[in-house]
């Protein structure tokens, strides 16, 4: 429960200023039912008020069948981040949803699985579809303070060929972007 973790540590420390993202990638359902059940669980008011305090980039694929068989588990996510979004005027997140052609089991890590809820295990080319995407969005964070003159900027936010909303990767791409419009990201 490694993403659910990363939820829940990041919004223990959401007021320290050096953290600067959060990347959860497939972390389940949100509650209170689960799984796991409330107190381990993350909770939707959880992922608000955490891409409030800083971005938030979490993600899913549509052949995720760890919680619900594949399809259910990525709609539920995606319900549990749209819930988490909704009426916020400040939060930055982005919901990235990788296709079943994407997260598909090829067997390069046997005996571990890299399919559907692995995904993000992904070896060959880079640990596509998922890291590569991760890093620009930490690069964009940790390293240009999020500025929007940047190319990660471009990459993660933009509309152009090579940018995320475009990325052929992708079943689905929802962004939440309400931060200060300015060269440097304000927290």
């Amino acid at each position: 429960m490694g993403a659910t973790c990363a939820i829940k540590g990041s919004y223990s420390r959401a007021d320290d200023e050096r953290i600067k993202l959060t990347v959860t990638q497939h972390p389940g359902v949100c509650g209170p039912t689960g799984p796991p059940p409330l107190p381990a669980t993350w909770m939707p008011e959880t992922l608000k008020e955490l891409a409030e305090k800083h971005p938030v980039f979490f993600t899913t694929a549509t052949n995720d069948g760890a919680f619900w068989p594949a399809p259910e588990t990525a709609k539920h996510e995606l319900g549990c981040w749209e819930k988490a979004m909704k009426g916020s005027d400040i939060a930055v997140s982005i919901f990235a949803q990788w296709s079943e052609a994407a997260c598909v089991e090829d067997h390069a890590r046997d005996p571990f699985p890299d399919g559907g809820h692995n995904c993000p295990m992904k070896i060959p080319n880079g640990g596509e579809p998922e890291m590569p995407w991760a890093l620009v969005a930490m690069k964009l964070y940790a390293m240009h303070g999020g500025s929007q003159d940047s190319k990660c900027h471009e990459l993660l936010w933009g509309n152009n060929a090579d940018s995320l909303k475009n990325s052929t990767w992708a079943d689905k791409i929802d962004m939440v972007d309400h931060a200060p419009k300015s060269d440097e990201f304000i927290q």
